[in-house]
């Protein structure tokens, strides 16, 4: 679990590692979880110790954009617990950027972070989890049944259909 920042920090190998999308991108996220184990088991280095090439996570082929989610519909839908935390920066070891058109909001056991266009609607939308609190489950699955949305956790090859209190409870209380 994290602890909260202002600004927040997020590493470049953590950005959007859990990331929402359109309900309608399942199928794909399965795809390209497999596709991520087969190039890691391809390219696994000869020490044992990491992977001699990167994967890169495709773009979802039904973008965040067209459910023209904003961040204060987004804050809207989860409530006054979630507050807005000042900057977003991201980088590595000592270097330090402010993410453009970043936006988090932070509380409840979690963190709702990302990045809008120039419109105003979100571009991307991702979490960090700060501790297994039931509230930030039950403001996923709020999240989730308003808008749609399933998460995609890159880092377990995962996806929970957010609509499903359920499976966000199981997801958020296995640390795996």
């Amino acid at each position: 679990m994290r602890e909260v920042t202002d600004p927040l920090y997020i590493h470049e190998d953590d950005w959007a590692m859990i990331d929402l999308v359109p309900v309608e991108n399942a199928a794909d996220a399965a795809r390209v979880a497999a596709e991520a184990d087969a190039h890691a088991e391809a390219h696994r280095a000869p020490s044992g110790v990491g992977w001699t090439a990167m994967y890169m996570v495709p773009a979802p082929s039904v973008p965040l954009r067209v459910r023209g989610l904003t961040v204060d519909a987004v804050r809207a839908t989860l409530g006054p617990a979630f507050g807005p935390v000042r900057a977003v920066v991201s980088g590595y070891s000592t270097y330090r950027e402010n993410v453009p058109r970043a936006f988090a909001l932070a509380g409840g056991g979690g963190i709702l972070y990302g990045t809008a266009a120039a419109d105003g609607v979100l571009d991307g939308l991702h979490l960090l989890i700060t501790s297994e609190d039931p509230a930030f489950a039950a403001a996923l699955v709020a999240l989730g049944r308003a808008h749609g949305l399933l998460l995609l956790d890159w880092w377990r090859h995962t996806q929970v259909d957010l609509r499903d209190a359920d499976a966000v409870a199981r997801w958020i209380a296995d640390p795996a």
